[in-house]
């Protein structure tokens, strides 16, 4: 249903990719969505990081964006469009002093097609990919503190 990709990037490419974090432009959204108290940029990422995804996956992105979550902001349990897309990455950029915002995936028990129970996708620290289909429910954990700095991207079918 998901995996994990630990170290899809290399330390070298994490400093390069949050640097160029720092100087993108973010827009408040009290809610959009399934997004709540969120920063949104739409910009794509640098074109190296773009082609690294690509290639590794072997995949067209359809979209993609940069998210901030800070205190108090939380993603909505949901499943994404399926209509467009079929997989889910989300590389996580920058989690500085990061207290809750846990990416949370639903799992189905086994015997059972509807009922589904949460589980925290554990481990998960900067570089690491977090990979799932569109079918996959998930939500994001609303922030304590700190923040949670995250790249989306949605490849085509």
């Amino acid at each position: 249903m998901y995996s994990v990709d630990k170290d899809l990037l290399s330390s070298d490419q994490l400093i390069e990719l949050n640097q160029y974090e720092k100087n993108i432009k973010y827009r408040y959204f009290k809610r959009d969505s399934n997004l709540n108290k969120i920063y949104r940029c739409s910009n794509n990422g640098p074109d190296w990081f773009i082609n690294l995804i690509r290639k590794k996956y072997e995949r067209d992105i359809e979209a993609s964006y940069f998210l901030k979550y800070k205190k108090d902001a939380f993603t909505k349990a949901h499943r994404d469009a399926q209509h467009k897309t079929d997989l889910t990455l989300i590389t996580f950029v920058s989690l500085p002093d990061l207290l809750g915002g846990e990416s949370i995936v639903f799992e189905c028990i086994e015997g059972t097609e509807n009922y589904e129970v949460p589980v925290i996708v554990p481990n998960l620290k900067a570089g690491d990919g977090l990979l799932y289909t569109s079918k996959v429910k998930h939500a994001v954990g609303k922030v304590h503190s700190g923040a949670r700095i995250v790249h989306v991207c949605w490849f085509r079918k």
